[in-house]
């Protein structure tokens, strides 16, 4: 949407879910293993406003759920191996190398990662056999904090707003969207 809130086509894509910061926007693509029918790969793919061009940034990954950093230098990408491995991966959003790596414990698996506006905390999703929760990994220490108790609530797409996790959730039969005090874990 431009200034005036006319829509206009950017690129057709075959993205299920975007991300974007400083004039790019980022997905995962899938890709088919030349040799072997039964494996893919899924790469980050890049996509520059100003330059109109298409970049392969990873290959031969598992990556899915970009997120950008709002400065546009990092991306947060889940990555779920074949031999079912679960982790929290932070690559350089121009090279597609590793800078940063949370691996999941206790078959927990993440979803849908997004940044804090001063690229210093992950807000994201992981569930297992117990149920989803919301938490927080600060990239600066290392450190997880959990800002739900594990629940089987359907808890999709969180995203930092001032104090609190804005999310998507049928909590009550409907589908809305809903607002946890990050420090009260007060729902709104």
């Amino acid at each position: 949407l431009d200034k005036n809130g006319n829509e206009y086509k950017v690129k057709a894509t075959d993205a299920g879910m975007i991300s974007t910061a400083k004039g790019k926007i980022a997905w995962a693509r899938t890709y088919p293993d030349l040799r072997w029918q039964l494996k893919s790969y899924s790469d980050i793919i890049i996509f520059d406003y100003s330059t109109k061009k298409e970049k392969r940034l990873t290959k031969k990954q598992k990556f899915f759920a970009p997120a950008f950093s709002p400065d546009g230098k990092k991306i947060a990408v889940v990555e779920y191996t074949e031999n079912i491995q679960c982790a929290l991966v932070i690559i350089d959003a121009e090279t597609g190398n590793e800078i940063q790596r949370l691996n999941a414990k206790n078959n927990n698996f993440f979803r849908t990662p997004s940044w804090n506006i001063d690229n210093s905390q992950i807000v994201f999703t992981k569930s297992n056999e117990y149920g989803t929760q919301l938490s927080i990994y600060d990239t600066e220490t290392g450190t997880i904090k959990e800002i739900t108790k594990r629940s089987f609530e359907n808890i999709g797409r969180p995203v930092f707003y001032k104090n609190y996790i804005i999310y998507n959730s049928p909590y009550n039969g409907i589908g809305n969207i809903y607002a946890i005090d990050i420090n009260t874990k007060k729902r709104f």
